[in-house]
């Protein structure tokens, strides 16, 4: 070891620059900045550190309330559009059912202003089937 260059890693230089300011660079590894951040809230008095665990928990709480907010906000839309899916199935069903009727009608040589009026189609719509 001793004859090796006495050279510098990257890692080390960031963490003689952590220790000469007391700031971790920017650039400096992810393990530098949890442990500089770690010492921070160590050299905290007590109440600090309290202040600090309340304001931790009540974000952690903030993030589930949004995260709740987003799950009802989407099982709403699910529902809406599952309500909205069997209405406009139904109507769909409902008017060939009418179409149905109405060609059974037409078949059956029954006026078409009769027919109109039974099954709630337009005349037009009748002449076309």
């Amino acid at each position: 070891e001793l004859t090796k260059d006495n050279v510098r890693t990257e890692a080390q230089a960031f963490w003689a620059t952590y220790f000469k300011t007391g700031v971790a660079p920017d650039e400096a590894p992810e393990y530098i900045k949890r442990a500089a951040e770690i010492i921070r809230v160590v050299n905290l008095d007590q109440k600090e550190r309290d202040m600090l665990s309340r304001q931790e928990r009540g974000e952690e709480l903030w993030a589930s309330i949004e995260l709740m907010k987003i799950r009802e906000a989407r099982q709403k839309g699910l529902d809406e559009g599952r309500t909205e899916g069997r209405t406009e199935g139904e109507a769909t069903g409902e008017a060939r059912k009418a179409e149905k009727v109405a060609r059974n009608m037409k078949t059956e040589n029954i006026q078409i202003e009769v027919i109109a009026k039974v099954t709630g189609l337009p005349i037009e719509e009748i002449e076309k089937l």
